[in-house]
């Protein structure tokens, strides 16, 4: 069964990547003051300083208003709005009503309500512990990359991108093996020293465009990261 907690998800990418528990979210409780075909109402008491924030779950998209502490705060569960919302900073003990409604004659589905307070701390010694480097990439179709990198020691190398046994990657002009790492991200082991390297996406009919056109976004945001040695049989 697939995880639809968006903050559970972030937590365990972030773990994979350090092999460590940096807890960067804590969850927040809630309760559901109010329930009705066409409006559900959330009260949640923040229990630590922090960033709150908010998803919500649903089967599919509606026409739905979404209430910060009775005011209009925007439309949710739509094409343009669906997403993990910033409640900003807040103080332990703060409460906080949150109402989804429905502005048409259907009712409201929620299959599910995630409130997060995010440790800015935390997030922050995450990253110090990743250690990351970027690469230098160039797109030369959907399924096509080529990119450079420079290598102090060996890494494990984790790519933002979804592990799928099809990838084909070269390192140097040798293929490299890859791995599934950090969850289910695209994992390659790479020597010390400058590197160029090159990604394909070859499928069995070689019908390549198409599947691996959602994740162009995501290649943009790629790192280098350092892996100890007690983690160096993950790669």
């Amino acid at each position: 069964e697939s995880i639809r907690d968006p903050f559970l998800l972030q937590e365990m990418m972030a773990d994979g990547i350090t092999g460590t528990k940096n807890k960067i979210f804590s969850a927040i409780p809630y309760v559901k003051t109010h329930e009705d075909d066409k409006r559900t109402v959330y009260e949640i008491t923040v229990e630590k300083d922090g960033i709150a924030e908010v998803y919500f779950d649903a089967p599919h998209e509606q026409k739905v208003m979404l209430y910060y502490n009775g005011e209009e705060f925007g439309e949710y569960f739509s094409n343009f709005r669906w997403n993990v919302l910033d409640l900003g900073r807040q103080e332990k003990g703060t409460k906080i009503e949150l109402a989804l409604q429905s502005e048409n004659d259907e009712s409201l589905i929620v299959d599910g309500a995630y409130f997060y307070t995010e440790d800015h701390d935390r997030l922050k010694a995450f990253y110090e512990d990743a250690v990351s480097e970027k690469c230098e990439i160039k797109k030369l179709s959907s399924s096509h990359y080529t990119g450079t990198v420079h290598l102090d020691e060996s890494r494990g190398a984790v790519f933002c991108v979804p592990f799928d046994e099809n990838w084909r990657v070269t390192a140097d002009g040798k293929e490299a093996q890859i791995t599934k790492t950090a969850g289910n991200l695209l994992g390659v082991r790479l020597p010390a020293g400058d590197h160029s390297l090159e990604f394909k996406y070859i499928s069995p009919g070689q019908k390549t465009g198409n599947l691996v056109s959602g994740i162009t976004a995501l290649l943009l945001a790629l790192y280098i990261v350092i892996t100890r040695r007690k983690k160096a049989d993950h790669f």
